[in-house]
């Protein structure tokens, strides 16, 4: 299977996707759900491949209610991916010029003030998609007319401004050290990229490269890139750590656990401005006598909610897709605050209300992706079912707003979110009232019955 896999990985397929390709084949028609327990992936991914899928046109789906999905046949894949090298093969056959084995494009030498600007000219002239560059105050004004021309026949344009450049042109970043760096270097340096295929650098006073190289013009991008998004970190970044690191810190404080490293990369070229990613773990000892067994779990157990404050951070490949054409800004009367920020609320932290009780509790299950269906049958062993009282679950507002908007059926909803309840706690009778005494808001929603394993709703 993972040879398929990897082979099908090679027509274009992600892992998700062949999965998913792999898993209908199996068995069609199929819903989003089944396809994800066939294929073994989160649901939330498995959405995301059938989705893709079906722009590709390699899998089908109906407009009925519960939505099924079928495969394209394995031949008639093979036959349209055929189809479509043959045709790539033969336009580049036609298209593609004839250039020596090995070449290479050029790099000359240019020397002096006004010769360097003219070719900078030429290169600004040139360009029809972008231009990026680094430029002083003082050789800027030789060259903005070309600039402006550039700007109004519909170039990007992004400037490292070195002293006070005024334009009205593209993305300008203003760097404040000019004559500090002219003063170190003993020259001032000029470096500009138009349509990232020409390129010239150098001593604008006195000598410059030009090229057209592609491997020289793809290094003088990464050079220029990285010049503006250190200057956009320096003016924007060190608010961002401070609010991420209170957050994490916070977190640590609700969770009783320390903040003991970390580290930041900036990645220019890869993040848009304004936008970062965070990624962290946490470790944790337990004796193993203290470990929770699921298999002492019994029929007649009570199984107790814990509210969650909303949607947490599972779900949200749907979500994105029910609320695409949604206006997140916009107040919403019933969360009190936009829609935006009701989703953004954060996730509810457990661990000072449980751990105190933990003697008390036989399992515990943290509802994440997967929701009920994959999450507490996690929590106790074979020969049992976990049955729970729809009517007990207090479900906010936000899941009911997804429900409607995305018109999807109730049990989808308890596949995919927490509904509502953020964990459960799976405990004895006789210690259950201690329990929901203890930890505010708690209240019972189900017990254990003898059964085939799962949940049932009823």
């Amino acid at each position: 299977m993972d040879k398929i896999i990897e082979k099908l990985k090679n027509l274009g397929f992600n892992s998700y996707e062949a999965k998913v390709y792999l898993a209908l084949l199996k068995k069609y028609p199929a819903t989003g759900y089944e396809i994800a327990q066939m294929a073994n992936i989160p649901q939330s991914r498995a959405y995301d491949a059938i989705k893709s899928l079906i722009a590709d046109k390699y899998v089908i789906s109906n407009s009925e209610k519960p939505q099924t999905y079928y495969p394209v046949s394995p031949k008639e894949l093979t036959q349209r991916y055929k189809r479509k090298m043959n045709s790539t093969i033969e336009f580049l056959e036609k298209k593609l010029p004839k250039v020596k084995d090995n070449y290479n494009e050029p790099i000359y030498s240019i020397e002096g003030y006004d010769d360097i600007l003219e070719k900078v000219k030429e290169i600004i002239n040139h360009a029809k998609n972008s231009i990026y560059l680094e430029v002083w105050e003082e050789d800027f004004k030789h060259i903005q007319k070309e600039i402006e021309q550039a700007y109004d026949r519909g170039s990007d344009i992004k400037i490292v401004a070195f002293g006070n450049i005024k334009t009205h042109c593209g993305l300008v970043y203003h760097h404040d050290g000019a004559k500090e760096i002219e003063n170190s270097i003993g020259a001032r340096m000029i470096f500009v990229l138009g349509d990232s295929t020409e390129c010239i650098f150098g001593r604008v006073e006195s000598d410059a490269i030009w090229s057209k190289n592609s491997l020289i013009a793809l290094l003088l991008k990464e050079f220029i890139v990285h010049d503006m998004y250190l200057l956009d970190v320096g003016k924007n970044f060190p608010e961002k750590v401070a609010a991420i690191v209170s957050g994490v810190a916070e977190g640590c404080v609700q969770s009783n656990c320390a903040l003991i490293g970390g580290e930041t990369a900036e990645m220019p070229g890869f993040y848009p401005v304004n936008e970062y990613d965070i990624a962290g773990f946490s470790v944790g000892v337990v004796e193993r006598e203290k470990i929770l067994n699921p298999e002492n779990v019994k029929a007649g157990d009570l199984i107790i909610a814990l509210p969650s404050s909303g949607v947490h951070s599972n779900g949200f490949s749907l979500v994105r897709k029910i609320l695409a054409n949604k206006n997140l800004h916009e107040h919403v009367a019933e969360f009190g605050k936009s829609l935006g920020e009701e989703l953004l609320t954060p996730t509810k932290i457990y661990v000072r209300e449980v751990l105190p009780l933990i003697s008390k509790i036989k399992s515990i299950a943290h509802i994440t992706g997967g929701g009920f269906y994959e999450n507490i049958p996690r929590s106790f062993g074979k020969n049992l079912t976990a049955e729970i009282e729809l009517a007990k679950i207090k479900t906010p507002e936000i899941f009911k707003l997804l429900m409607k908007a995305g018109n999807i059926e109730l049990d989808e909803m308890f596949h995919v979110f927490n509904m509502g309840v953020g964990m459960t706690l799976i405990t004895s009778p006789n210690n259950a009232d201690e329990i929901l005494n203890s930890i505010e808001n708690s209240y019972l929603i189900g017990e254990m019955i003898t059964g085939e394993g799962g949940i049932k709703l009823c």
